[in-house]
């Protein structure tokens, strides 16, 4: 079944590229002297700052590009605002995933 793209909210789209906040998977270089979980609310905070400034640019929809993980999708759902659009990565590594994430939001009617 061929599933026709969704057309576009807005005429641009701005990617960030971001992980689910998991203690032990992210800022891992923080710790020590960060334990675990204070090293990914911190990334929580950086995540949602960077979705925060996109956000502020007009006429734009923002995209979270991150890894699929099991429980990604609904910790960033929890923590991202409603209108934040989420897309897992799609491909081997963050190039392939991020050429893909481009082709599937310009088929959709981004510029």
């Amino acid at each position: 079944m061929i599933s026709t793209p969704r057309r576009a909210y807005r005429p641009r789209a701005l990617i960030v590229i971001g992980k689910a906040p998991f203690a032990g998977h992210v800022k891992t270089r923080l710790t020590p002297p960060l334990t675990p979980r204070r090293a990914a609310c911190l990334y929580t905070c950086f995540l949602l700052d960077c979705v925060a400034l996109a956000q502020a640019v007009p006429d734009t929809d923002v995209v979270v590009l991150y890894v699929p993980q099991p429980g990604a999708t609904r910790r960033l759902r929890e923590m991202l605002p409603v209108d934040c659009r989420l897309l897992p990565q799609q491909g081997v590594g963050i190039g392939e995933g991020t050429a893909n994430a481009f082709g599937q939001l310009l088929a959709e009617g981004y510029q």
